[in-house]
């Protein structure tokens, strides 16, 4: 029986090892690469409202557009598919603050719109 060299069986190993290597990056990066990034929208609003006042209405606002959202210590968030809402009350200072996210630039700007005239 002939004995193989074992430059052979190093240089097969470094090719598998390189395949798999570049097969595990290729599927960590992919979802990445298809992922756009979010375009954020902003507003504000000044307000006379009180704290609890402007927290109950903004978590009116955000569970009637429909968001599935989370009441925060300052202000309510709000997320749905690839859309993000947030009201921020900082009433102590007298204004709301509006935030509307989505990878669609026009789709997020009417959303901003939807969540001001909700508000």
């Amino acid at each position: 029986m002939e004995e193989r060299p074992l430059v052979e069986t190093t240089t097969m190993n470094k090719y598998l090892c390189g395949l798999t290597l570049a097969g595990c990056m290729s599927a960590a990066i992919a979802p990445v690469a298809d992922a756009a990034p979010a375009k954020i929208w902003t507003s504000w609003q000044e307000t006379n409202l009180t704290q609890t006042q402007c927290m109950s209405r903004a978590e009116r606002a955000i569970r009637d557009l429909g968001y599935n959202y989370e009441v925060l210590q300052s202000g309510v968030y709000g997320e749905d598919g690839d859309y993000s809402v947030t009201i921020r009350c900082t009433t102590e200072w007298n204004f709301i603050f509006f935030i509307a996210t989505h990878p669609n630039t026009d789709w997020a700007a009417d959303e901003l719109n939807f969540l001001i005239d909700t508000f």
